[in-house]
Parts: structure tokens; sequence; C-alpha cells
């Protein structure tokens, strides 16, 4: 397990002229959000990212003001990177309190700019450094950089990004995992305290029934 700076690092450089939007979106932490997107039925398209970067309101949101938080959010990485060791010890202590038999360290971390605050599907967490809420409180990125990495192992045990779609999700028997659902950015950590002070989320009894869980 390891934190992947590379999708922010490619999209400034798109930013910056120096990269082609065909290399943003074809990039692994981007085919993620992609992948949200579809499950829950927006339309998402190479233009979104460009416009967005333009200032324009798009499903890839939350990167107009790039120009003005760049700095932040390199210093966030310089952040992460100087604890990283730590903090993978620490991921990888709370996935296996609930998965002891998987394979925990095959969970790509991505960090990247725009899109949800955080997402996690069966190819990885990704994690957007362009978050007030991690400007202001830089160590919440790794209690989310948990709960979103929960959400892999979830995915590749139930399957339910391949299985679901919109109108599973509209349906009133429809399975609404957390994982689709409450990553919003724009509902505040202490408001999910249940779901960020306990990492895990509601669904770890599935996985080991015999863990007794203990919040931060």
């Amino acid at each position: 397990m390891q934190f992947d700076y590379s999708a922010a690092e490619r999209f400034l450089s798109y930013v910056d002229g120096e990269a082609q939007l065909s290399g943003v979106w074809n990039h692994s932490a981007y085919k993620i959000a992609r992948k949200h997107a579809e499950i829950l039925g927006v339309p998402f398209s190479r233009e979104d990212i460009s416009d967005a970067v333009d200032g324009k309101q798009t499903a890839f949101s939350h990167v107009e003001d790039i120009e003005k938080t760049r700095e932040q959010v390199v210093q966030l990485m310089k952040y992460v990177d100087a604890n990283e060791p730590n903090w993978i010890v620490r991921i990888e202590r709370q996935l296996k309190r609930v998965t002891p038999n998987e394979d925990v360290s095959d969970v790509p971390l991505f960090l990247g700019i725009g899109y949800e605050l955080g997402i996690g599907l069966q190819n990885g967490a990704y994690l957007n450094l362009n978050e007030p809420l991690f400007f202001r409180m830089p160590r919440q990125l790794l209690y989310v950089a948990i709960h979103e990495s929960s959400h892999v192992l979830y995915d590749r045990v139930h399957s339910f990004s391949s299985e679901l779609g919109p109108e599973q999700l509209d349906s009133q028997e429809g399975h609404e995992p957390c994982s689709i659902r409450c990553s919003i950015p724009r509902r505040s950590l202490r408001t999910h305290r249940s779901i960020y002070g306990n990492p895990m989320g509601t669904w770890e009894s599935s996985m080991n029934p015999s863990v007794t869980t203990t919040a931060y």
C-alpha cells in the first residue's frame, strides 16, 4: 500500500499546459472517478474537466479555484509524504482488524485534484487534495483514506460496483452502499462522526462478525 501522487501531479501539469487532457482522463485515479459517476448515472466527459478548470460548473467540480489553492495542494502533498510511512501502518492496521485474511497491501491510494472528497471502489481509493477540509485539518486526510480504503475492500468482497447502477440506486428496494453516497464533500465530517470517528463505517460486521470496534 502506498499513496500515489501522480494524478495530482499530472493534473497540475495539465493546468500549466505541460500535459494533455487525455493524460488526466486516462489516469487510473480518474478512471475511478469516471466509474463512480457511471454508477450514479451522472454524465461525465473529458470536456467536463477542461470546462471545470475554466471555471464552469460541471460533473468534475472543485477545481475552479486551483490557481488560488495550488500552493496549499502542494503543501498538502508534502505533508502526506512526510507522514506516509506512519500513515500506511495505521491504515493497514485498521483494515486488518476488519479483513484479517485479505491482502491489504494491494490497495492504491490515489491523490488527485477535483471531483468528490473521496471515493473507494475495486480499483483503489481516490482522495481530492483540493478540499478545504484538508487545508484546515490536514490529518483528516488520513481518516478519509482509512474510510475510503475500507470501501475498496468492501467492493472487492461484495462486487457492488459491478452490479449496481442508477436504476438500482433509485429503486426503493435497491441497496445504497455507503461507498457510493456518503462521500459527498458538502457534508462535514462532524455531521458524519459515526462514520469518520469509526473509519470502518457500518459494514464491518458483514466482513468479520467477531470484530469489536473502537473509535479514534
